[in-house]
């Protein structure tokens, strides 16, 4: 028989909990009467909470890993107004271990299979929108990588976990198409551009749960990654080639004004977010 799983939203003070999560963050710290703890900040589909861990930390602190789904033992406590795990164990899900006990990795993130699929029905409405050679293109990467666009995370901070990735590419489309029709600017290479800016982690990011980087592909780069999907997929003599190369490789600061629009567009995206 299953044990009662404990989701975030539902947590109440002196709950003794069993639980699965994501960690979002970790930090060691010391307190300040010179005891080590871990700082965590663990994650599910309903919210996030704070947990410390204060027993065995030279035993727990090797086993953290950013974005890895975890099992957690507990007590929920009070401390400065707020619920946080006082956590008495923790265990990263490498394998079926947990099924039997409820584990399924679609409960620990925000969004679903079915909204996700409709993330992907808004990516290629614009898509439909392009040239027929753009067009071709795009829809054999989404193609050869559907899976991956719908589950990686983005590198940005506020779209970090499963599917940030596509609904970061869905939200700056939506807020270039809002605001481009008042001013003059070629709106295919654009959207485009929005598409392809970080194609590079497609390659970047491991096809596992956890959504690893190998050692290899942190030392090459999610660009480098990118330019080489690119080489792959486009005619090197359509200037499509050249401006999605230059856009991969460009900061806010690009002379080109599309690459800076859309560079814009991200960083303004994600500042938003920010809570």
């Amino acid at each position: 028989m299953k044990n009662k799983l404990f989701k975030i939203k539902n947590l109440k003070h002196g709950d003794k909990i069993k639980g699965f999560f994501i960690v979002r963050s970790y930090q060691n710290k010391v307190s300040r009467l010179g005891d080590e703890y871990v700082d965590l900040i663990l994650e599910d589909s309903t919210g996030q909470i704070r947990g410390k861990i204060w027993s065995y930390v030279n035993h727990y602190k090797p086993l953290l890993e950013q974005f890895v789904p975890v099992a957690v033992k507990g007590k929920i406590i009070t401390f400065n107004d707020s619920l946080e795990i006082d956590v008495s164990f923790i265990s990263q899900i490498k394998n079926d271990l947990y099924d039997k006990y409820g584990y399924n990795i679609d409960m620990l993130f925000k969004h679903s299979t079915k909204h996700m699929k409709g993330q992907l029905k808004v990516l290629t409405s614009y898509i439909d929108k392009l040239s027929i050679a753009n067009k071709n293109i795009l829809l054999k990467i989404i193609s050869d990588y559907k899976t991956k666009i719908m589950l990686l995370p983005s590198i940005y901070k506020t779209y970090k976990y499963k599917g940030g990735y596509l609904n970061q590419i869905c939200s700056v489309l939506n807020l270039h198409n809002r605001i481009y029709t008042q001013y003059e600017m070629k709106s295919q290479s654009i959207i485009v551009g929005i598409i392809l800016k970080n194609i590079g982690l497609l390659e970047y990011f491991n096809n596992n749960i956890s959504f690893s980087v190998s050692e290899k592909n942190k030392s090459t780069g999610y660009r480098i990654l990118g330019i080489k999907l690119v080489d792959k997929y486009f005619n090197h003599s359509d200037e499509t080639f050249e401006f999605i190369n230059n856009l991969i490789i460009s900061d806010i600061n690009s002379d080109n004004r599309l690459i800076r629009h859309i560079n814009f567009l991200y960083e303004f995206d994600s500042n938003m977010l920010q809570s």
